[in-house]
């Protein structure tokens, strides 16, 4: 019988290979089935569609978590979940 192999969850900072556009993403946040890469346009894709292929530092983590915490655009969603997934205001 396999043993169940439990799906890395990509965090902010983190890359990801993205399949059906064949891009390498840089993750703003994953949760769910769901991603946001940290470019642009703003958008969303399934987390199932994707593999992580660099896993960031805890500093790098954290680097970027500081980042979407201190963007000052309202037209970007992405930053009110990173602040509910890593906290902050």
């Amino acid at each position: 019988m396999p043993i169940p192999v439990t799906p890395i969850i990509p965090r902010c900072g983190d890359h990801v290979f993205h399949r059906p556009s064949g891009e390498t993403w840089l993750v703003a946040w994953a949760e769910g089935n769901d991603i946001a890469p940290a470019g642009w346009p703003n958008s969303i894709a399934n987390l199932s569609d994707c593999d992580v292929t660099k896993r960031c530092t805890d500093v790098e983590h954290a680097k970027a978590v500081a980042q979407w915490r201190g963007l000052k655009s309202p037209h970007d969603s992405r930053r009110a979940l990173v602040l509910r997934l890593y906290g902050g205001k």
